[in-house]
């Protein structure tokens, strides 16, 4: 099966977040590879604890990124697709 995940912010250079119709993945750099770690389907601040409880620090321009994320991947993801039907 593959996998239809898109990865949309670089948190730094070894973690990212990119996401598939139901959720945010949260991913690590294996070598050359992404790896799912985990995926978070519901709100931003359980996006964030998990970011956090990984140790994962994000750049500045990440943590501004993450800062204005709307509160929930639902609205993220309607907000994402509007955006990209728009271009």
């Amino acid at each position: 099966m593959r996998r239809q995940d898109k990865q949309f912010l670089k948190l730094n250079d070894r973690w990212a977040l990119a996401f598939d119709p139901l959720q945010w993945i949260v991913q690590r750099r294996a070598g050359i590879e992404w790896r799912a770690m985990s995926f978070i389907s519901t709100k931003k601040r359980i996006l964030l604890d998990v970011l956090n409880k990984k140790g994962v620090l994000p750049t500045h321009e990440a943590n501004d990124v993450l800062r204005y994320l709307p509160e929930n991947f639902i609205e993220w993801h309607e907000h994402y697709q509007t955006m990209e039907s728009g271009k």
